[in-house]
């Protein structure tokens, strides 16, 4: 089996983000359960085709995940509208915190990203108003991106990789900073190439036989690169802090 590694291309900077939309979430709980509306809003004077992921966690105190749902559909975002995205439900019951996250992609690149939690104390206290004031912050938002792989697969042998990946992916509990996604495409002799992207660096691909003991394979030693990216990642982090 030969896998291929890319280099770098190049991490999208935060400062683009939300230049040209205007992603929001509100909150509008009742004693049992939360229902989390997703909107955008079009900063731009022209139509654009996006793409959206909604993503609602709830949490236990201890920072454990009770579930997690996921909306991704694609929209026609007219000049200067504001659009409805739709809602998430989730229940409340044994959940002490509550997370949303929103994605807008336009071209396969993310434009706009909105982040919001609150713990459910502070939800049940304002029940009677639909904006709950909540609290956003860098570490929470790379603990939330642990939990955010996008599938990105289009056939049937690339969405079996992909089930098999997360399920793995999640019981290492690789520790990501940045979102995942596992991008499908088509390439010669239609052959299937599988990129694993972190952020907006590819940072290892091969092309995918149809075989168990491959996918199996490929599955392990994508989590293992992934694993040892984000690992090195850190360090260098460590690093800078440490001698700024």
């Amino acid at each position: 089996m030969i896998f291929g590694f890319v280099l770098s291309v190049g991490a999208q900077e935060n400062s683009s983000l939300n230049r040209t939309v205007s992603p929001s979430i509100e909150f509008e709980p009742t004693e049992n359960e939360i229902t989390v509306r997703f909107s955008v809003f079009n900063k731009e004077q022209f139509d654009k085709s996006i793409r959206f992921q909604a993503v609602v966690v709830t949490k236990t105190k201890d920072n454990e995940i009770v579930d997690r749902i996921e909306k991704t559909e694609d929209q026609i975002l007219g000049n200067g509208e504001f659009i409805d995205l739709g809602t998430i439900g989730a229940s409340l019951v044994n959940a002490d915190n509550i997370v949303g996250f929103l994605l807008i992609y336009e071209d396969n690149k993310i434009v706009g990203q909105e982040v919001v939690d609150a713990q459910k104390s502070e939800l049940l206290s304002s029940i009677s108003t639909l904006n709950t004031t909540v609290a956003r912050s860098s570490d929470f938002e790379a603990a939330l991106l642990r939990t955010l792989v996008i599938d990105e697969t289009k056939t049937k042998r690339g969405r079996d990789f992909f089930s098999e990946f997360y399920l793995k992916f999640k019981a290492n509990n690789v520790e990501s900073t940045e979102v995942v996604k596992i991008r499908e495409e088509l390439a010669i002799a239609n052959n299937t190439l599988i990129k694993v992207i972190a952020g907006d660096d590819v940072i290892f691909q091969f092309f995918l036989s149809p075989r168990f003991n491959f996918i199996e394979e490929a599955t392990n030693q994508t989590v293992i690169t992934l694993n040892q990216y984000f690992q090195q990642q850190n360090r260098l982090k460590d690093e800078t802090f440490k001698y700024e």
